[in-house]
């Protein structure tokens, strides 16, 4: 069996798991999502970030973990289902977007979460999105391995995402290593009206090509373009590269409260 039917078949053996998982007392599940990611976990000036965030919201960057001092993180994802609350495919199936996020804590309530400030959606169509923070942009996406035999693949990602006043280009050359499965549930909140809760609940592979808190570095080449205003003084050449993770596989389910 090849690597690539051996993938396939995993997923579909997980996102039966997800789709017979039945969702918590009082949640409605809308949507599940299947597919790969790429992270760059920075550190930016904090002054300039906290701009991005709502009243009473502070920047709160992880204490510990491969993140460990990132602040924003810019997450560009590739999918290759979305399905909704029923399993069947939704209009737009596969809708490349590029999210960013910002880890943050409510200084009133004590809550800590991730914002969602920004997204940048492929498909024109479903803005403002789901956060009420989606623009419009064109995107190319190119990514490969290549390996022999047992041992590590080398791969590249080339993303390129372009808005109506600028573009934020991503060029990654790097040695794979083994994925570590996990499964893990997030409550994000927007930046833009902070009462929008969504429930994520995902299975998920991580490898960690970079985290310089945990001394991993198999990155071979590493570029990062900015040129989009709201985010061009955020990203000058001061800020510093925390982590790149990988998710060559990412299936979740969506819910509301």
């Amino acid at each position: 069996m090849s690597r690539r039917i051996s993938v396939l078949l995993r997923a579909m053996v997980l996102a039966a798991v997800l789709l017979l998982t039945p969702p918590a007392s009082g949640e409605t599940v809308t949507e599940f999502n299947y597919d790969s990611r790429t992270v760059v976990a920075v550190r930016v000036d904090p002054a300039a970030l906290h701009m991005l965030l709502p009243p009473a919201w502070e920047v709160d960057p992880a204490p510990s973990g491969p993140f460990r001092g990132a602040n924003i993180l810019l997450v560009f994802i590739n999918p290759w289902l979305t399905q909704n609350a029923e399993g069947k495919p939704t209009s737009v199936p596969i809708e490349r977007r590029l999210l960013v996020v910002i880890p943050a804590r409510n200084q009133d309530t004590g809550e800590a979460t991730i914002l969602v400030p920004r997204s940048y959606d492929a498909n024109v169509h479903g803005l403002p999105g789901p956060y009420k923070s989606s623009v419009g942009a064109s995107f190319h996406v190119e990514q490969t391995l290549k390996g022999d035999g047992i041992e590590p693949a080398a791969g590249s990602d080339l993303w390129q995402v372009r808005s109506r006043d600028g573009l934020i280009e991503l060029r990654l050359q790097y040695r794979r290593g083994v994925a570590v499965r996990q499964k893990q549930e997030t409550r994000p909140r927007s930046a833009v009206d902070p009462t929008i809760l969504r429930i994520y609940r995902a299975d998920q592979g991580v490898d960690l090509v970079r985290a310089v808190p945990l001394g991993i570095d198999r990155m071979q080449a590493y570029s990062l373009q900015v040129t989009v205003p709201e985010l061009r003084t955020l990203f000058d050449g001061s800020e510093e590269l925390v982590a790149i993770a990988l998710y060559p596989w990412y299936l979740r389910q969506v819910s509301l409260p």
